[in-house]
């Protein structure tokens, strides 16, 4: 393989490995609801163990990078892409972490009485899981526009975050001897919420690549 051609084709690994990192944290994410849906404590520890394969794929396309980076010295777009690179797979590898958060919160929920989830809750996964699927597309085409609809989108997950909150305090407030699994309910929605928040991250990430243009990014943890 001559080596533009060698070159063109590592970039393309690259962004490979990005989408099967984003699919392997989408399934993550699917799963930590399913789990906490049927409070099914022994699917919850399978996620969390399985939480060190996206933090593998994420050291992966890491390595990639910075091998491109020092081996053909990138200009313009071609950078761009590979520091967004570095960036999307943390972002991604941050979501694969809120979703063994979710288990770990199913794990520790086991002894507590059980108590029916807010319906905002459900809402707010499927908003998340839709907003992640719309910036990895984002990523794929190019599209630097979407940053500014998927801003709306956040909008909206947060509006339903607070319904969440202000659902669970109230049911603390009348049923105390079930504050614990209400809390943990709280902060499934929290990592929810942050989930969107890197989606954002990741379809400002592609805007960047397209234009050059520094991101306004979140300050996510």
């Amino acid at each position: 393989m001559r080596p533009r051609a060698h070159y063109i084709h590592e970039l393309g690994e690259v962004q490979r490995a990005l989408l099967q990192l984003s699919e392997a944290v989408q399934r993550a994410i699917a799963r930590a609801m399913g789990a906490l849906a049927r409070n099914d404590v022994g699917a919850a520890r399978q996620i969390i163990r399985e939480d060190d394969d996206i933090d593998e794929r994420r050291a992966n396309v890491e390595e990639q990078v910075l091998h491109l980076i020092a081996g053909q010295q990138p200009f313009a777009t071609d950078l761009r892409f590979l520091l967004a690179a570095l960036r999307i797979a943390d972002d991604l590898e941050r979501m694969g972490d809120y979703a063994e958060g979710i288990a770990a919160l199913v794990v520790r929920s086991a002894d507590e009485p059980l108590i029916a989830p807010p319906v905002h809750l459900k809402l707010l996964a499927e908003q998340v899981q839709r907003m992640l699927q719309l910036s990895v597309a984002a990523f794929v085409e190019r599209d630097a526009s979407a940053a500014v609809r998927l801003e709306c989108d956040d909008d909206r997950a947060d509006e339903l975050n607070r319904q969440i909150q202000a659902s669970m305090l109230q049911h603390i407030q009348a049923a105390p001897h079930e504050a614990t699994r209400a809390l943990h309910l709280l902060f499934v929605a929290h990592n929810l919420e942050r989930i969107a928040d890197r989606a954002v991250n990741i379809a400002e990430r592609t805007a960047f690549i397209v234009t050059g243009a520094q991101p306004k990014l979140d300050a996510a943890g």
